[in-house]
């Protein structure tokens, strides 16, 4: 009897060897192979940020079949961004994405009100290289209201020691009344 039985759960074992796989035992034929997997399987086996990291350093690709997945999908766009909340893994994530930043931010949204960002420390690097975020984020708060999550001050309340906090805090009145 095989250990590994089942169509789904070849999947999840062969998701958890891209996983465990070193950095630097990766080339641009795994990274591809990877790519195909995620193509196929993406929006049942999503990678983090840092997991895309690894491949996408060898097969740029990658990210544009994810995007639109995380961009469609919350849970998955949680999960995806929910291990960016240190310096290196956000400036990593940024650089990624250079060049795509509504992209990202899409994502970004995407996955709010799944409990990621606490602090808002991904918000504010993401508002200094793309500002239209917060109009995008007041406007989620709008029409998600009644799916208000705890943290979400954090970020409003940071908003007030920005040099343009006026006319950014006039927006969300505007939107919110």
């Amino acid at each position: 009897m095989s250990i590994i039985q089942g169509n789904n759960t070849k999947k999840e074992w062969a998701f958890m060897v891209w996983q465990c796989l070193p950095e630097d035992k990766i080339n641009e034929k795994i990274a591809s192979d990877f790519r195909i997997f995620i193509e196929k399987n993406g929006e049942e086996f999503v990678p983090s940020s840092l997991l895309l990291s690894k491949f996408y350093k060898k097969n740029k690709k990658i990210l544009d079949r994810i995007s639109c997945i995380l961009v469609k999908k919350p849970k998955a766009a949680k999960i995806f961004l929910e291990h960016c909340y240190n310096e290196k893994d956000i400036t990593s994530l940024i650089e990624m994405f250079s060049g795509k930043e509504d992209v990202l931010c899409n994502i970004y949204i995407s996955a709010l009100g799944n409990h990621f960002d606490y602090s808002g420390v991904l918000f504010w690097r993401l508002y200094e290289i793309y500002p239209k975020i917060w109009n995008q984020y007041t406007n989620w708060i709008k029409e998600h209201d009644n799916a208000c999550y705890d943290y979400g001050h954090n970020i409003i309340k940071k908003m007030w020691n920005k040099s343009e906090y006026a006319k950014k805090i006039k927006y969300a009145f505007d939107v919110f009344l």
